[in-house]
């Protein structure tokens, strides 16, 4: 008996540990980029998942807005990051969670109607499916011009105000902001037309 005393905390600390070395963090990236008119379509393909804490606090009430942002930028600078934002585009998802029915709501202005799922997985894939694709508009741009397309997703479920919001400095589960994934640099002459 006193084995398993010493056994079952060390068994939970290599089962977290396995989860965090192998679960994938969520991110957004661009997958491909076609050129319409004066207008760039970006594809867009979310990588990873919500967190479990994410997913019990819209279970528990909490309502969580998925943002996603794409820009278009000059490519140069440090790195050759990019540098002068020449267009964004921002697009968001409201996700409540339904007791009655046990379902998510996921709602947005890109939507004609109310999406449900049972499945936080399937979360992901409905927003995929409902961003692509996103249109930056290219402005006036030379042929010459290198540019490179960044990419990345924020989840807001929180938000306190002064003095309170100094919590959320030190222990914040819900919220999510991914790190900006960029594209490799390439010119208007050489994207792909529609």
């Amino acid at each position: 008996m006193k084995k398993l005393k010493y056994i079952t905390p060390i068994v939970i600390f290599l089962i977290f540990s396995f989860h965090l070395l192998f679960s994938k963090e969520l991110g957004v990236r661009i997958v491909d980029k076609e050129l319409n008119g004066k207008e760039l379509y970006t594809t867009l393909l979310i990588e990873g998942n919500f967190s479990y804490d994410t997913i019990d606090a819209i279970k528990n009430g909490i309502t969580a807005r998925v943002y996603i942002t794409v820009q278009l930028l000059r490519s140069g600078g440090f790195l050759n990051f990019g540098q002068g934002t020449i267009s964004e585009k921002s697009v968001y998802f409201t996700i409540n969670y339904d007791v009655w029915d046990n379902n998510f709501i996921i709602k947005s202005k890109k939507l004609k109607s109310n999406i449900k799922t049972n499945d936080p997985a399937e979360i992901v894939h409905i927003i995929e499916k409902n961003i692509n694709p996103l249109t930056l508009p290219l402005k006036s741009l030379s042929n010459k011009n290198k540019l490179i397309v960044r990419s990345k997703i924020e989840i807001q479920t929180i938000k306190l105000y002064p003095p309170f919001g100094i919590f959320l400095y030190f222990f914040d589960p819900w919220n999510y902001e991914s790190k900006w994934k960029y594209s490799e640099p390439f010119s208007v002459k050489g994207i792909k037309k529609g």
